[in-house]
């Protein structure tokens, strides 16, 4: 059975496609900015007031933790023949 045709990326079919979300809870505001920042995942050390933003968004959970959540898109490929 052949798969469906992925937008955007030629010759290939899809196998699998999921997701799902990932979350990381921390005790401090700035232990989340540390994480984002060591990941990779935004461009804190480019803007200098870049952290001062972000943490000014952050809230605290019921529990008093700050959340980050991931949401990972897995995409299976296959070129077509």
């Amino acid at each position: 059975m052949a798969g469906k045709a992925v937008a955007g990326i030629p010759d290939t079919e899809q196998v699998l496609i999921t997701e799902f979300a990932i979350k990381c809870r921390f005790c401090e505001a700035m232990d989340a900015l540390r994480h984002m920042s060591r990941t990779g995942v935004n461009a804190i050390t480019r803007h200098p007031n870049g952290a001062r933003a972000i943490a000014s968004r952050l809230a605290p959970d019921s529990s008093g933790r700050y959340t980050l959540t991931y949401t990972p898109l897995f995409l299976v490929l296959r070129k077509k023949p």
